[in-house]
C-alpha cells in the first residue's frame, strides 16, 4: 500500500520547465510511439510538448544518455578488458572529444540540423565546468542536443548514420 499523500503513485519531481521533458518521455513510453503523438493513455489529448518546444538543455540531456549508450554498445562489441572499455568510454564522452566530433560532422549536417546546433551552441544556461573551455563545452552541448533531437523525433536512420561517422572514424584529441 502506498504511503498516504501519494495518491497511489510516487511523486514526480518537476524541473524548471515544469517537467516538460519528463512528460514527453513518459507519454512516449506509455504509447510506444516515437513521433510524439499519443495513441494511448490520454486518448487524443496530448500533454506532451512538441520536441521543437524543448530547450537545447533538455535535448542535450537526452542526447547525453543516447551517446553514452551508443558508446557503450560500440565498446562492448570489441573484445577488450573492462578497464580498457571504461578508459575508452571516458575519452569519447568528455566535452573535448564531443566538440571534435561535432567539428568533423558539421560539413555533413542538414540545414535544419545546423540550425539546431547553432541554437544549442549559443544557448546560455549552464555554468561551464572547470577543466574545459567554454567553446568546447558549448560545442559538446550542441552535439548532445543534436543526438537528443534525432532520437526524440524518431529519426533512427539519421541517428545511426551520425553515430556511425562518430564512432567508427573517431580520431580522439
Amino acid at each position: 500500500m502506498a504511503p498516504s499523500g501519494w495518491g497511489g503513485r510516487p511523486p514526480v519531481r518537476r524541473g524548471p520547465r515544469g517537467g516538460a521533458l519528463f512528460t514527453l518521455l513518459a507519454s512516449r513510453i506509455r504509447s510506444g510511439r516515437q513521433d510524439g503523438s499519443s495513441s494511448g493513455g490520454l486518448e487524443g489529448a496530448s500533454c506532451a510538448p512538441p520536441v521543437s518546444d524543448l530547450s537545447p538543455r533538455d535535448l542535450a540531456y537526452v542526447g547525453d544518455a543516447v551517446f553514452e549508450l551508443a558508446v557503450r554498445q560500440h565498446l562492448v562489441a570489441r573484445r577488450a578488458s573492462p578497464a580498457e572499455r571504461h578508459r575508452d568510454a571516458v575519452r569519447r564522452v568528455r566535452a573535448v572529444a564531443q566538440a571534435a566530433f561535432l567539428r568533423g560532422l558539421e560539413p555533413h549536417l542538414e540545414p535544419a540540423e545546423r540550425d539546431l546546433v547553432r541554437r544549442a551552441r549559443n544557448f546560455k544556461g549552464a555554468p561551464v565546468p572547470r577543466g574545459v573551455s567554454p567553446a568546447d563545452y558549448r560545442a559538446s552541448t550542441a552535439f548532445e542536443a543534436l543526438l537528443g533531437y534525432l532520437y526524440l523525433m524518431g529519426e533512427s536512420a539519421r541517428l545511426r548514420e551520425i553515430l556511425g561517422m562518430v564512432l567508427e572514424g573517431a580520431d580522439l584529441p
